[in-house]
């Protein structure tokens, strides 16, 4: 009787034993489905960081482009005020010869197209009034 009693005894302690298996495993596959959206998780929030450092990135770029716009605007300024101090002493100088501005005009054409036969534009042409 004995030994029936320690065999029930023995399969109850298996059947305990594979139902804490089961457990186990089931409790595997959760922590494996857990791993598996934590990578998910991990994978969007890499994505959405290359979004970022990309949008990051045009900005930068839009930066620049606006510094060297500006860039562009200040040397045209400069160009402008340098014109117009060249400007200046050319009608002071014009004005000592005692030339009228068409004589003026006439005499720097002359010397631009001695002096720079290729170029298209001429003195007057250019927009020297702000």
């Amino acid at each position: 009787m004995k030994s029936q009693v320690e065999r029930e005894h023995l399969l109850v302690e298996r059947e305990h034993l594979l139902v804490e298996r089961e457990h186990l495993l089931v409790e595997r596959e959760h922590l494996l489905v857990e791993r598996e959206h934590l990578l998910v998780e991990r994978e969007h929030l890499l994505v959405e960081r290359w979004h970022l450092l990309v949008e990051r990135w045009h900005l930068l770029v839009e930066r620049w482009h606006l510094l060297v716009e500006r860039w562009h605007l200040l040397v045209e300024r400069w160009h402008l005020l340098v014109w117009k101090k060249v400007l200046a002493k050319t009608d002071v100088e014009i004005e000592r010869l005692g030339w009228t501005p068409e004589q003026g005009r006439e005499h720097l054409r002359d010397f631009q197209e001695i002096n720079y036969p290729n170029k298209q534009t001429t003195p007057d042409t250019e927009n020297t009034e702000e």
